[in-house]
Protein backbone atom coordinates (compact mmCIF):
# COMPACT_ATOMS: atom_id res chain seq x y z
CA UNK A 1 0.00 0.00 0.00
CA UNK A 2 1.52 3.19 -0.81
CA UNK A 3 -0.08 5.99 1.30
CA UNK A 4 1.00 10.13 1.43
CA UNK A 5 -0.82 13.44 2.80
CA UNK A 6 0.34 16.43 3.47
CA UNK A 7 -0.70 19.93 5.07
CA UNK A 8 1.89 21.89 4.10
CA UNK A 9 2.70 22.85 7.51
CA UNK A 10 6.26 23.62 6.77
CA UNK A 11 8.25 23.15 3.00
CA UNK A 12 10.39 21.24 4.75
CA UNK A 13 7.77 18.47 6.23
CA UNK A 14 7.14 17.20 2.93
CA UNK A 15 8.70 13.92 1.68
CA UNK A 16 11.65 13.21 0.59
CA UNK A 17 9.89 11.44 -3.05
CA UNK A 18 7.76 14.56 -3.80
CA UNK A 19 8.67 18.05 -4.95
CA UNK A 20 8.45 21.14 -6.51
CA UNK A 21 9.71 21.56 -10.45
CA UNK A 22 9.99 24.52 -12.51
CA UNK A 23 11.26 28.14 -12.70
CA UNK A 24 8.12 29.41 -10.18
CA UNK A 25 7.90 29.38 -6.79
CA UNK A 26 6.13 27.69 -3.65
CA UNK A 27 6.11 28.98 -0.16
CA UNK A 28 4.33 27.98 2.88
CA UNK A 29 1.63 30.40 4.67
CA UNK A 30 -0.15 31.11 7.41
CA UNK A 31 -2.25 32.57 9.80
CA UNK A 32 -4.40 35.73 8.12
CA UNK A 33 -2.52 34.79 5.15
CA UNK A 34 -4.71 31.98 4.16
CA UNK A 35 -7.43 33.11 1.88
CA UNK A 36 -10.92 32.44 3.01
CA UNK A 37 -10.14 30.08 6.14
CA UNK A 38 -12.09 28.00 7.85
CA UNK A 39 -10.08 24.70 9.02
CA UNK A 40 -7.18 25.19 7.28
CA UNK A 41 -3.68 24.94 8.64
CA UNK A 42 -0.89 24.58 6.73
CA UNK A 43 -1.25 26.02 3.06
CA UNK A 44 1.05 26.17 0.14
CA UNK A 45 1.49 29.01 -2.16
CA UNK A 46 1.83 27.70 -5.85
CA UNK A 47 2.64 30.71 -8.20
CA UNK A 48 4.56 31.34 -11.52
CA UNK A 49 7.10 34.23 -11.95
CA UNK A 50 6.29 37.16 -15.16
CA UNK A 51 7.56 35.08 -17.79
CA UNK A 52 4.15 34.15 -20.33
CA UNK A 53 5.86 30.46 -20.76
CA UNK A 54 6.02 30.15 -17.28
CA UNK A 55 5.71 26.92 -14.43
CA UNK A 56 5.16 25.23 -11.44
CA UNK A 57 4.21 21.87 -10.23
CA UNK A 58 4.04 19.31 -7.71
CA UNK A 59 5.15 15.95 -7.87
CA UNK A 60 5.31 12.80 -6.56
CA UNK A 61 8.44 10.38 -7.51
CA UNK A 62 10.78 13.67 -8.05
CA UNK A 63 8.76 14.02 -11.35
CA UNK A 64 9.41 10.51 -12.48
CA UNK A 65 6.37 8.58 -13.46
CA UNK A 66 7.03 5.37 -11.44
CA UNK A 67 3.12 4.16 -10.35
CA UNK A 68 0.97 2.90 -12.77
CA UNK A 69 -2.89 1.98 -12.65
CA UNK A 70 -4.53 -1.88 -12.39
CA UNK A 71 -3.14 -3.33 -9.12
CA UNK A 72 -5.32 -1.51 -7.25
CA UNK A 73 -7.63 1.26 -6.16
CA UNK A 74 -5.99 4.60 -6.40
CA UNK A 75 -7.62 8.09 -4.73
CA UNK A 76 -6.40 11.29 -5.25
CA UNK A 77 -7.68 14.29 -3.31
CA UNK A 78 -6.47 17.93 -2.50
CA UNK A 79 -8.29 21.52 -1.78
CA UNK A 80 -7.54 24.39 -3.95
CA UNK A 81 -8.19 28.33 -3.86
CA UNK A 82 -7.67 29.71 -7.07
CA UNK A 83 -6.18 33.63 -7.26
CA UNK A 84 -7.59 35.28 -10.21
CA UNK A 85 -9.19 33.31 -13.05
CA UNK A 86 -7.53 32.90 -16.63
CA UNK A 87 -8.36 35.73 -19.45
CA UNK A 88 -7.56 35.98 -22.96
CA UNK A 89 -4.33 38.69 -21.68
CA UNK A 90 -3.54 36.42 -18.77
CA UNK A 91 -4.07 33.19 -19.91
CA UNK A 92 -2.61 30.36 -18.08
CA UNK A 93 -3.81 26.60 -17.17
CA UNK A 94 -4.39 24.46 -14.25
CA UNK A 95 -3.92 20.47 -14.16
CA UNK A 96 -4.85 18.15 -10.67
CA UNK A 97 -4.46 14.69 -10.27
CA UNK A 98 -2.28 11.84 -12.05
CA UNK A 99 0.17 12.96 -14.97
CA UNK A 100 3.31 11.51 -17.32
CA UNK A 101 5.38 14.34 -17.12
CA UNK A 102 6.88 16.81 -14.59
CA UNK A 103 6.80 19.62 -16.90
CA UNK A 104 4.14 21.95 -18.78
CA UNK A 105 3.63 20.43 -21.61
CA UNK A 106 0.52 18.26 -23.18
CA UNK A 107 0.15 14.76 -20.80
CA UNK A 108 1.22 11.58 -22.72
CA UNK A 109 -1.14 9.25 -20.20
CA UNK A 110 -2.65 10.42 -17.02
CA UNK A 111 -6.15 11.14 -15.62
CA UNK A 112 -6.99 14.81 -14.02
CA UNK A 113 -9.09 17.51 -13.50
CA UNK A 114 -8.11 20.53 -15.57
CA UNK A 115 -9.34 24.30 -15.58
CA UNK A 116 -7.84 25.57 -19.58
CA UNK A 117 -10.16 28.40 -20.17
CA UNK A 118 -8.36 28.61 -23.41
CA UNK A 119 -8.02 25.42 -24.52
CA UNK A 120 -4.38 25.23 -24.75
CA UNK A 121 -3.12 21.67 -23.72
CA UNK A 122 -3.88 17.91 -23.18
CA UNK A 123 -6.90 18.23 -25.89
CA UNK A 124 -9.38 20.53 -23.87
CA UNK A 125 -11.55 22.88 -25.63
CA UNK A 126 -11.72 26.19 -24.71
CA UNK A 127 -14.06 26.38 -21.73
CA UNK A 128 -14.45 28.09 -18.15
CA UNK A 129 -15.57 24.79 -16.42
CA UNK A 130 -14.05 22.39 -14.56
CA UNK A 131 -13.09 19.32 -17.62
CA UNK A 132 -12.02 15.93 -16.69
CA UNK A 133 -9.56 13.80 -18.83
CA UNK A 134 -8.13 10.27 -19.30
CA UNK A 135 -5.66 10.16 -21.38
CA UNK A 136 -4.23 6.85 -22.65
CA UNK A 137 -1.73 8.20 -25.82
CA UNK A 138 -2.59 9.20 -28.28
CA UNK A 139 -6.36 9.26 -27.54
CA UNK A 140 -8.05 10.97 -24.93
CA UNK A 141 -11.89 10.59 -23.14
CA UNK A 142 -12.89 14.31 -21.88
CA UNK A 143 -15.62 15.62 -20.30
CA UNK A 144 -16.66 19.48 -19.60
CA UNK A 145 -18.43 19.52 -16.47
CA UNK A 146 -21.38 22.32 -16.15
CA UNK A 147 -19.48 23.36 -13.43
CA UNK A 148 -17.29 26.94 -13.50
CA UNK A 149 -14.13 27.29 -11.99
CA UNK A 150 -14.15 29.67 -9.34
CA UNK A 151 -11.93 32.13 -7.70
CA UNK A 152 -11.40 33.10 -4.43
CA UNK A 153 -13.12 29.86 -2.77
CA UNK A 154 -11.73 26.70 -1.91
CA UNK A 155 -12.98 23.66 -3.76
CA UNK A 156 -12.10 19.76 -3.12
CA UNK A 157 -11.34 17.63 -6.01
CA UNK A 158 -11.45 13.79 -5.69
CA UNK A 159 -9.87 11.09 -8.56
CA UNK A 160 -11.12 7.29 -7.81
CA UNK A 161 -9.64 4.90 -10.07
CA UNK A 162 -10.98 1.31 -9.44
CA UNK A 163 -8.93 -1.94 -8.90
CA UNK A 164 -8.73 -2.77 -12.50
CA UNK A 165 -8.57 0.69 -13.59
CA UNK A 166 -11.62 0.08 -16.00
CA UNK A 167 -13.60 3.02 -14.43
CA UNK A 168 -12.72 6.31 -12.60
CA UNK A 169 -15.10 8.63 -10.66
CA UNK A 170 -14.38 12.54 -10.45
CA UNK A 171 -15.39 14.41 -7.45
CA UNK A 172 -15.82 17.93 -6.69
CA UNK A 173 -16.79 19.12 -3.70
CA UNK A 174 -18.13 15.65 -2.94
CA UNK A 175 -20.24 15.69 -6.27
CA UNK A 176 -19.66 13.44 -8.98
CA UNK A 177 -19.22 15.10 -11.86
CA UNK A 178 -17.79 12.79 -14.05
CA UNK A 179 -17.50 8.34 -14.83
CA UNK A 180 -14.75 7.18 -17.58
CA UNK A 181 -14.25 4.59 -18.90
CA UNK A 182 -12.35 4.47 -21.49
CA UNK A 183 -8.32 5.77 -22.11
CA UNK A 184 -7.25 5.29 -18.84
CA UNK A 185 -3.79 4.73 -18.19
CA UNK A 186 -3.14 0.73 -18.62
CA UNK A 187 -1.07 -1.54 -18.88
CA UNK A 188 2.35 -0.99 -18.07
CA UNK A 189 1.60 2.96 -18.94
CA UNK A 190 3.29 5.04 -15.76
CA UNK A 191 2.49 8.11 -14.00
CA UNK A 192 3.02 10.45 -11.41
CA UNK A 193 0.51 12.41 -8.90
CA UNK A 194 0.85 15.91 -10.60
CA UNK A 195 -0.87 19.38 -9.65
CA UNK A 196 0.16 23.05 -10.97
CA UNK A 197 0.07 25.60 -13.25
CA UNK A 198 1.16 26.64 -16.06
CA UNK A 199 1.30 30.40 -18.16
CA UNK A 200 0.96 30.39 -21.92
CA UNK A 201 -0.19 34.54 -22.22
CA UNK A 202 0.69 37.54 -20.53
CA UNK A 203 3.29 38.68 -18.11
CA UNK A 204 1.48 39.06 -14.57
CA UNK A 205 2.26 36.09 -12.10
CA UNK A 206 -0.65 33.84 -11.26
CA UNK A 207 -1.09 31.63 -8.50
CA UNK A 208 -3.48 29.16 -6.63
CA UNK A 209 -3.47 28.40 -2.70
CA UNK A 210 -3.32 24.59 -1.86
CA UNK A 211 -4.33 23.37 1.77
CA UNK A 212 -3.84 19.67 1.40
CA UNK A 213 -2.47 16.44 -1.23
CA UNK A 214 -3.38 13.39 -0.27
CA UNK A 215 -2.99 10.09 -2.46
CA UNK A 216 -3.26 6.26 -1.84
CA UNK A 217 -2.94 2.80 -3.66
CA UNK A 218 -4.67 -0.16 -2.05
CA UNK A 219 -3.28 -3.62 -3.17
CA UNK A 220 -5.44 -5.61 -4.47
CA UNK A 221 -3.12 -8.48 -3.17
CA UNK A 222 -1.01 -7.45 -0.17
CA UNK A 223 2.52 -7.49 -0.02
CA UNK A 224 4.04 -10.77 1.68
Amino acid sequence: MISFFTDFLSINAIDGLNSFQSGGTAGVVGGTLIPNRTNQQGVVFLQTSTLAANYINYCSCQGSAQFWPGNGVWNYETSININNLSTAAERYRLIFGFGSGSGSSSETDGVFFTYDEGGTANGTTASPNWQCVTQLSPTRTLTTTTTAVTASAWNKLRIEINAAATSVAFYLNGTLVATHTTNIPIPNRYILVKQGIAKTIGTTSRGFYCDYIGYENILTTPRT
